[in-house]
């Protein structure tokens, strides 16, 4: 089957950008530990440039990140791990991760959205 349409040739790359970006997240997520999957979200989402574009989003991720590094190097009075702060660590790496998750889909959707703009407006 063979489109004659420009427009809705347009339309069919269009919507072929859109699956490519809005696909699934990275597998760089193969770890169990959750402040490693964060910085691997963190690192997708500035591969997609979403500091560019949910700027408030990334700095929550950032400074969700660094929180749960901070606690999650915490020692309780016997010197050993506190397991309560070990619980807040693994709970902001998690929050930390969906924020980063998020600035990367608002950045794909945006330049997803010029991409349909530019084709919609034609040659």
């Amino acid at each position: 089957m063979t489109m004659k349409h420009p427009f809705a040739q347009g339309l069919s790359l269009a919507a072929a950008l859109l699956l490519s970006a809005c696909g699934s997240a990275s597998t760089r997520h193969s770890s169990g530990d959750p402040i490693a999957a964060a910085e691997d979200a963190m690192l997708d989402a500035e591969d997609a440039r979403a500091s560019d574009y949910a700027a408030p989003e990334m700095r929550s991720a950032r400074d969700k990140l660094e929180q749960a590094r901070l606690l999650q190097k915490q020692k309780g009075a016997d010197g050993k791990d506190d397991p309560a702060a070990q619980r807040r660590a693994r709970w902001l790496a998690e929050e930390a991760t969906a924020d980063a998750e998020l600035a990367q889909a608002k950045a794909k959707n945006v330049r997803a959205h010029a991409v349909i703009e530019q084709l919609q407006a034609g040659p």
